[in-house]
């Protein structure tokens, strides 16, 4: 059998613990890439957040991003498939957060928004991971209230992330738990020791991938 396309995962596994790509992965990519496979990053993180090393690789083309919300050829810079939670569940889902002891943020329009408060009190959340620090630093864009932004712009949301200290780890797991019931047209799922994130049902990798192969 030939292999046509391999999608790979980067967090926890195309990555190292830094977040950092061995050589020997660089390399089996090349490898793959020379033998005309069609090589797709699948991952949680927005385009921005994809490390510039993979990014600026010249036989990778296509990309699923935000678990499966957003699929991107890049080459003719055009989404091939969205699976985004409208606007009244984000709303609802960000109403729910406010009463958990946690900071929480999204991705719209392939980019990061946080509420400017939440954003200073991160480093409560990170002490352990300063790469995730760095890298919410990064890739958020400060806004008074996300909640009041989003409601303002009116468009469907991407991804929703909420993040735990290190101490209410329990509460963490408790609500892996109960948020099925409680929202089931949305899927949530954790790439990150403290986080957890929230996509509606229609996103997810495979279906991402179901997309692209379709498309391709």
């Amino acid at each position: 059998m030939r292999y046509k396309l391999i999608a790979f995962d980067l967090d926890g596994t195309f990555l190292d613990d830094g977040n950092n790509i061995p050589e020997k992965n660089l390399a089996a990519l090349a490898a793959a890439a020379e033998r005309g496979v069609q090589l797709v990053p699948a991952t949680g993180r927005i385009m921005a957040g994809i490390p510039e090393q993979i990014r600026a690789l010249p036989f990778i083309r296509y990309y699923i991003t935000i678990n499966g919300a957003y699929v991107c050829d890049t080459l003719r810079d055009r989404a091939l498939y969205r699976g985004e939670i409208p606007l009244e569940q984000a709303l609802e889902m960000l109403r729910y957060m406010e009463t958990l002891p946690v900071l929480y943020d999204c991705y719209q329009d392939n980019m990061g928004w946080m509420s400017g408060s939440m954003l200073d009190r991160a480093p409560e959340y990170f002490r352990a991971e300063p790469g995730m620090l760095e890298l919410v630093r990064r890739l958020r864009v400060r806004v008074d209230s996300l909640p009041e932004y989003l409601r303002a712009k009116g468009e469907p949301v991407q991804k929703l992330q909420m993040y735990f200290r290190r101490d209410d780890m329990d509460e963490r797991a408790r609500q892996l738990r109960l948020l099925p019931a409680l929202f089931p047209e949305l899927a949530a799922t954790t790439s990150v020791s403290n986080n957890i994130e929230i996509n509606s049902v229609t996103a997810g990798k495979d279906r991402g991938l179901a997309a692209l192969c379709g498309a391709l």
